[in-house]
Parts: structure tokens; C-alpha cells; sequence
């Protein structure tokens, strides 16, 4: 009855109400205030939909998506996200061009979950290819939104389906966005996987902007780091080898070779052994001789009779355990 009343903080504290105490008559209840004259109970019942989990939700959350207030929108699209409603694109790319920021990043993080492979493995929610295309089409043109929110959801979006597009855009925002955008794009740009996207990563780290700070200021080296986790499987915080790779190019080219020989280990060819086991890094020669067990021919044999002699026990420890299998 008292969303009936006249008196609008009266109808919002009912909704509250029958969020705290739902039940399934609960539905008709938020259907009703979902077309009540007040936008601000209008975007409570919506987002009291989203979290109902009826089917009847779609439809009226889907109406909504057409609501004059922006806040509305938004929660119309955070309530088809969360009732799973795939089948939403064509009104989802109608709101690209929204005039709220907000409602963009919300259509975009939606219309990217719907692209995403955890999206093509679930029964009955495969779009077809057609409409792969176009959720693609509309995530391209938000790479072009003068908002620095909507281009980097469009990115991520893009990004979390390996989507080579989203690269200089996220390198972008990398660079010269703010300061919770970069760390954002920095965690993107894992999600991507591009190993292109490892040097900016490392510098990010070190850039000055990004220093630590007593007041938290470093925030934007958090989002760069999880994304040099997620490409390389490696613990930035712990990894020696990488922590002398991001201070300085030379080291990180070094580190690259080292990638590089260990992914041709199966093809009896490595690039420039010698120079590597003379390195000043004694991880990397660690694991050029890790290595020389595992490349067929025992090219790096030659080689590891020169570590015999390095200054540094670890090393010639290791050499001599390789040469004699140990």
C-alpha cells in the first residue's frame, strides 16, 4: 500500500522494505514501482529486478534501457548483466551512443561478457557470428569516445576476448591516462596476453608518476603489475630476474632472449648462448644452464665448460651439475 503514497521517500522506503523481506509476490511489487513517476524509486525497482532473478526482470529491465533518466539506464543494464540476458545486443548498441558516460561503461563491460569465451561456452548463450561482428563494430567505435572511462571499458572490452585492436588503445591510456586508468589498463592489457605489452608494462612500473607513496599515490603500478603476472606467469614482487629486467632495457632484452631460448629449446637452435652465459645477471646464466639439458644436440655443451671458470659459485656449481647430469 505505501507505494501508493504520495509522497515519494515513503515509496523508496517501501522498496527497501521489500528488498529486505523478499519474497516471489516481491516481483509485482518492483514491476509496479519500475514505471512510478519518481526517477530515483524507478532506479531502485529496476536495480531490486536485477537482483530477483525472475524472468519477468528482462522484460521490464529492457524497457527501461529507453528510461529519460541516465541513472535509470545504468541500472537497467547492470540488471540485464546480472540476469544473464544475452539476447539484449540490438538494444544494448542503441545505448553505445548515450549521453552518460556511465550507461556506455556499463553497455560495453555487458556487450563484452556477451563476447567473451566463458559467454560462447555456456549453453544458449552463443551469439551468432553476425552478432559477434556487430558487438565488435560498436566496441571499435567506443575506441573513438572523447571519455577517458568509455574508451578504456571499450578497450578492456575488446581485451578480454584477445581482440588485437585493443593494444594501442590500452598502451594509450597506459601512458597518459589518469591515474586509476592506467593501473586499469594495465590489468587490461594482461587480459589481452600481447607480449608486445610487456616493455610498456615494466616501464609503467618504474615510472615516476607511479612511485610509492605514503599516500597511496602508487595506486597506478597495482593494475601494470597483475597484467605482467597474467602475460609472463610470473610474481613480480618475487621474481629477481624480472625485478632486473624492469630497471633497465638492456636487462630487459636480455630477459627476452632468455624467453626466446626457451621456447626453442625443442628445435636444437638458441640466439647468441655465449653472449648470455657472460652476462652480468647471474639468473639469467642460471637459466641458460638450466636450460642446456633440454635442447637436443647439447648445443650449449661448448659453452659450459667456459662457466666453469665463472667468479660466481652459483654458477659453476650449476655448470658442473649440468655437464655431469647431475
Amino acid at each position: 500500500l505505501q507505494l501508493d503514497s504520495p509522497n515519494p521517500a515513503i515509496r523508496l522506503e517501501a522498496l527497501r522494505r521489500i528488498a529486505i523481506n523478499y519474497t516471489d509476490e516481491s516481483v509485482s511489487f518492483l514491476v509496479k514501482a519500475a514505471a512510478d513517476e519518481d526517477e530515483e524509486v524507478r532506479e531502485r525497482a529496476i536495480q531490486g529486478l536485477g537482483l530477483s532473478g525472475s524472468e519477468l526482470a528482462v522484460e521490464y529491465a529492457t524497457l527501461a534501457l529507453k528510461d529519460p533518466d541516465e541513472f535509470v539506464r545504468w541500472r537497467a543494464v547492470q540488471a540485464l548483466e546480472r540476469l544473464g540476458a544475452w539476447g539484449t545486443v540490438e538494444n544494448l548498441a542503441g545505448l553505445a551512443a548515450d549521453s552518460s558516460w556511465r550507461v556506455k561503461v556499463c553497455v560495453f563491460n555487458l556487450l563484452g561478457a556477451i563476447n567473451s569465451e566463458a559467454a560462447k561456452k555456456s549453453p544458449g548463450k552463443v551469439p551468432e557470428k553476425q552478432q559477434r561482428e556487430k558487438i565488435r563494430r560498436v566496441l571499435l567505435d567506443g575506441l573513438e569516445d572523447p571519455d577517458e572511462r568509455v574508451r578504456l571499458a571499450a578497450a578492456s572490452a575488446l581485451a578480454g576476448n584477445r581482440d588485437p585492436a585493443a593494444l594501442e588503445p590500452l598502451l594509450e591510456i597506459l601512458q597518459n591516462g589518469s591515474m586509476i586508468a592506467r593501473s586499469e589498463a594495465g590489468a587490461a592489457l594482461g587480459d589481452l596476453a600481447d607480449p608486445a605489452a610487456i616493455k610498456p608494462l615494466l616501464q609503467a612500473i618504474y615510472d615516476p608518476r607511479n612511485r610509492e607513496e605514503p599516500d597511496g599515490s602508487d595506486f597506478s603500478r597495482w593494475g601494470p603489475v597483475k597484467g605482467l603476472v597474467k602475460i609472463t606467469g610470473l610474481d613480480f614482487a618475487c621474481d629477481a630476474a624480472i625485478h632486473a629486467a624492469a630497471k633497465e632495457q638492456e636487462s630487459f632484452e636480455r630477459r627476452r632472449a632468455l624467453n626466446s631460448l626457451n621456447q626453442l629449446k625443442k628445435t636444437g637452435t638458441a640466439s647468441d648462448p655465449a653472449g648470455l652465459l657472460k652476462d652480468k645477471s647471474f639468473q639469467v646464466k642460471l637459466k641458460v644452464i638450466e636450460l642446456s639439458g633440454t635442447i637436443d644436440g647439447k648445443i650449449l655443451e661448448p659453452y659450459l665448460r667456459q662457466s666453469l671458470e665463472d667468479p660466481d659459485e652459483r654458477v659453476r656449481q650449476a655448470a658442473k651439475d649440468a655437464m655431469t647430469g647431475n
